[in-house]
């Protein structure tokens, strides 16, 4: 190819690549109506700088920076996020303001806007403080899991100083096997501090699922019934009763035949009234010992019901009462079940 035309072919080329980033940058410029609106974004967020409205301020310039890109409306954005403490986003902002490429014609603005943007992520590096941690009760082999606000760190980087903004963060930390971590720490600015995550090994038994067994339900067992305490009270009562009554029966049908033989024709003398006066009260008390074992047999027939024998209920409650009833030559007892 000659060398005429080859250095036409050059030169049309680069015309034509100069002339497509030239609508390229046509087409990314924006419009009067978007210019406009990102300046009203501007003085709106610089007025609510001065009232402490940081929060809103920033959202303002976040507004107008995605508009016009360019180091002015970065530069706002990074002041605002250093104001709010965010010190990490303020200098990653600052770092990418200040990385933007000169172009030919920009304005005085644009230019310091660089430069500043440039020096105050110098200085805000130096305010941004780290965690540094160590971990300790894992064998080699077990690399845990830690998280900073819910940003998990990579292995590699967990022994190194992690930078965080100043304020109040929670570290957790996991490892298969061990226990779970969940710490709360607070660093002021420039702070470096190291942080000990220290992991217990969990028993085995706790790692596995939680049996639940099942006890049967087995009837209850039988009430066992002894024999009632009227039942034997009433058999001792009974027996004594009986004995009693025969021994003084006999005892005074002794005595009034004595007296019959010492009172010819039913007429006694004065020597024998003694005798007669015994008989009587031996007769008392005979009768008297009869009543009680007929009181002792009551007793026996509620002990027999009381034991279940006929089919009583012995949680039944009744009430038992033994009343003596004494009078002139006279003994008795009367009971009540």
């Amino acid at each position: 190819m000659p060398t005429h035309s080859r250095s036409s072919w050059c030169l049309g080329g680069a015309v034509v690549l100069a002339s497509l980033a030239l609508a390229v940058v046509a087409q990314a410029e924006p419009s009067p109506a978007a210019r406009e609106t990102a300046r009203s974004l501007m003085d709106r967020g610089y007025e609510r700088m001065k009232k402490g409205e940081t929060s809103g301020a920033l959202e303002d310039f976040k507004g107008a920076d995605a508009i016009m890109r360019v180091t002015s409306t970065g530069l706002a954005v990074g002041q605002a996020l250093e104001k709010l403490g965010r010190l990490v986003d303020a200098r990653d902002k600052y770092l990418e303001v200040a990385r933007v490429p000169p172009k030919p014609g920009e304005s005085n603005q644009i230019r310091d806007a660089r430069a500043q943007a440039d020096k105050l992520q110098g200085q805000v590096a130096e305010r941004i403080p780290s965690i540094k941690f160590e971990v300790a009760g894992l064998p080699a082999t077990v690399q845990p899991t830690v998280k900073v606000d819910s940003e998990v760190l990579d292995a590699t980087t967990l022994t190194l100083p992690w930078k965080v903004d100043p304020g109040k963060h929670v570290v957790v930390g996991s490892a298969a096997g061990f226990n779970d971590l969940a710490l709360d720490v607070v660093l002021a600015e420039r702070e470096q501090k190291t942080l000990t995550l220290t992991f217990v090994a969990v028993p085995k038994t706790a790692l596995l699922p939680k049996q639940v067994v099942k006890t049967p339900l087995l009837p209850p067992p039988p009430e066992k019934h002894g024999f009632s305490a009227f039942l034997w009270a009433g058999i001792g009562v009974t027996t004594l009763g009986v004995a009693a009554g025969s021994v003084t029966g006999v005892m005074s049908l002794g005595a009034v035949a004595d007296a019959k033989a010492n009172c010819p024709g039913n007429v006694c003398p004065e020597t024998e009234r003694d005798t007669i006066d015994n008989a009587r009260l031996l007769a008392h008390l005979s009768t008297g010992s009869f009543a009680l074992g007929g009181l002792g047999l009551g007793l026996l027939g509620y002990g027999l019901f009381d034991s279940g024998v006929f089919g009583g209920d012995r949680d039944a409650k009744t009430a038992f009462t033994v009343e003596p009833l004494v009078g002139p030559g006279s003994f008795a007892l009367r009971g009540t079940f």
